[in-house]
């Protein structure tokens, strides 16, 4: 989930928020693509990722997105489809229906 800052928001409860349930799944130490992400953390966070990843329990998640939903105000309520995230239907049954992003 990603929300509006609450000091910057005019109204608390229509704050602009973007939500998605996803699919999660480990990727796997063996994986390429494990220490590839485990590379991209160690050039943003720095040494502290080099720590991490030598411990047992320290794991990479995947999340795969398979729908959302976009608040952007009081009425203007839309889900997203994981199949085509540049298109959003209206959801709280007034406006003109469907919009592009």
């Amino acid at each position: 989930m990603l929300i509006e800052d609450e000091a910057k928001s005019k109204q608390i409860f229509a704050r602009k928020r973007l939500t998605y349930s996803c699919h999660g799944t480990v990727v796997e130490k063996n994986n390429p693509e494990w220490e590839y992400i485990a590379n991209q953390f160690d050039q943003r966070f720095g040494n502290i990722i080099y720590i991490f990843r030598n411990l047992p329990d320290f794991e990479i998640f995947k999340f795969t997105p398979y729908e959302g939903l976009f608040v952007m105000d009081f009425g203007a309520a839309y889900q997203i489809n994981a199949d085509d995230l540049n298109h959003l239907v209206h959801i709280t049954g007034q406006g003109d229906g469907e919009i592009e992003k």
